[in-house]
């Protein structure tokens, strides 16, 4: 991943590409496997498991946040 200051604002892309990496996470949720993306876009499958790998590791340093009971 990268962040290239005026190359599309900014935004979290796969290295070496302008493809930001929210369309992996986007394609995901509409039921998209990683094989289609890499597919449709013609990005490195690499890349895209070490961007869900980094993104899981993160998730795991979180404190999950707490909940108020109404």
């Amino acid at each position: 991943m990268e962040s290239v200051p005026g190359k599309l604002g900014g935004k979290l892309l796969f290295k070496g590409t302008r493809l930001p990496v929210a369309v992996l996470f986007g394609n995901l949720a509409l039921g998209a496997t990683i094989k289609d993306v890499v597919d449709w876009y013609d990005v490195d499958e690499r890349q895209m498991v070490a961007v869900l790998n980094f993104v899981a590791k993160e998730l795991d340093k979180t404190e999950p946040a707490e909940v108020a009971v109404a």
